[in-house]
């Protein structure tokens, strides 16, 4: 092909690429401080409108609603679905719930803490 040919299509996906480079830039900043944790009222809210989209939402806005939600599927076989929800960081009032340390909270390691240390 001649460059007359192909010229104008490499000028505009050049144009392109460096729009994208420079979108992908932006979203890599870090935000400058942390989202404030998700009210009570806020949460009742959001449950409120995730029911509504379920129930009476058209197809493409459930899609973009367990887009939005789901993290991951693992399919074992045709009656073993399990979805992974990605649900916004919420921190538990302080003192509600246990303390882990770095690693996570086994099933059999619950009844070694005190009830007296979390009151």
């Amino acid at each position: 092909m001649s460059e007359r040919t192909c010229g104008p299509r490499i000028e505009e996906l050049g144009r392109r690429m460096a729009e994208l480079s420079a979108r992908r830039e932006e979203l890599a900043v870090e935000p400058e401080e942390e989202p404030e944790p998700l009210s009570d009222d806020d949460l009742q809210a959001l449950q409120a409108q995730v029911r509504d989209v379920i129930e009476s939402g058209d197809p493409p806005q459930r899609k973009a609603l367990l887009q939005a939600l789901v993290e991951e599927i693992r399919v074992e076989s045709r009656q073993a679905i399990y979805p992974f929800f990605s649900l916004p960081a919420v921190r538990p009032p302080c003192g509600s719930a246990r303390p882990t340390g770095f690693e996570p909270v086994t099933f059999g390691s619950v009844d070694r803490w005190p009830e007296a240390d979390f009151a």
